[in-house]
């Protein structure tokens, strides 16, 4: 699968991530609510599904990146938080998850004739990452900062 694939499909990922997010908590979004940890664990976890891990890690990884670029820094805290829920994200990515062999022959395969075959994978996911996401929220392993400590976290850095 060539970059620019994985890209359109990060693009989607993320498109999903957001309309999930919209579905689930409504508008506005918050920087670093519990929506924003969501859509953080949503996203991660499509990616990981429809790029693989470590394509999934990198596109994250540089998101957070990007946003300690330019005028307005990340602050620590916030940064924390979103590596935390992208990696929950791209662990949840595998739950429910089944590879099937296809066998993909000219003429149809008889279980005696296995040499004639050639397999490929498909992959089905019997869960979805929105599900596994706000199940994830309610249990307490995704990461967000509650207002009362952003507002303090914003004094301390005013400063």
């Amino acid at each position: 699968m060539g970059g620019y694939v994985k890209c359109a499909k990060a693009w989607r990922a993320r498109d999903k991530a957001i309309k999930e997010r919209r579905a689930r908590f409504g508008d506005p979004e918050t920087s670093d609510g519990k929506d924003n940890a969501f859509k953080h664990c949503v996203w991660s976890c499509e990616m990981a599904r429809s790029i693989g891990q470590e394509c999934a890690k990198y596109i994250g990884d540089q998101h957070e990146e990007a946003g300690n670029r330019g005028k307005r820094k990340q602050r620590p805290d916030e940064a924390e938080m979103d590596y935390h829920n992208n990696h929950i994200g791209r662990e949840l990515a595998d739950i429910g998850k089944e590879v099937r062999e296809i066998p993909i022959c000219e003429m149809p395969c008889d279980e005696d004739i296995i040499m004639g075959c050639a397999y490929t994978e498909q992959i089905i996911y019997h869960t979805n990452c929105s599900d596994l996401c706000m199940n994830a929220l309610n249990n307490g392993r995704l990461r967000f900062i509650k207002k009362s400590n952003l507002r303090m976290a914003r004094q301390l850095a005013a400063q």
